[in-house]
């Protein structure tokens, strides 16, 4: 969704609502299917510093990391930026450079969603994880498979007793 934020950043005292659902690109995160993004926030000129801030929220749908059972994760993500023609100190990254009075939401709110995202995609705090050799998920049930089972590679030093 492209917004024009020309009228207000030509106004001092203006303001632009935005309140808009948008649907997240399939290409946006091989490992995760997400609901339509939300975007609620505002541009606003006050006393000619022009700023556009959001918060973007989604759920996204993805296999647990230690049990691979489906999960669905609730993101929130804020953005806050300055809006500016032209980029007067490089190295500030809260200036966001408008160029033909437009901008591009949908690239914003995706990148602030994606500084969000989980390292760790867990179905819940304490997942128990699922056995490596049957596959039986801990959560739910036990396995009857043996609890240390080790690397083959190492099992000559099973023999030498450390004391």
């Amino acid at each position: 969704m492209i917004l024009n934020v020309g009228g207000v950043m030509h106004n001092e005292g203006q303001y632009l609502p935005i309140d808009c659902v948008m649907p997240v690109p399939p290409d946006f995160d091989d490992t995760a299917k997400f609901c339509d993004l939300h975007v609620k926030g505002g541009v606003k000129n006050a006393a000619g510093a022009v700023t556009i801030s959001f918060t973007a929220d989604t759920v996204m749908r993805v296999p647990c990391d230690r049990c691979l059972e489906e999960t669905e994760i609730s993101v929130s993500a804020p953005f806050q930026a300055y809006l500016v023609f032209d980029k007067q100190n490089e190295d500030d990254e809260t200036l966001l450079i408008v160029e033909n009075e437009r901008i591009d939401l949908l690239e914003l709110a995706l990148g602030a969603v994606f500084l969000e995202l989980p390292a760790k995609r867990l179905c819940r705090e304490d997942c128990k994880g699922m056995c490596q050799r049957c596959g039986a998920n801990f959560n739910f049930e036990k396995c009857d498979c043996s609890e240390s089972v080790g690397d083959p590679r190492f099992q000559k030093l099973s023999e030498y007793k450390f004391e």
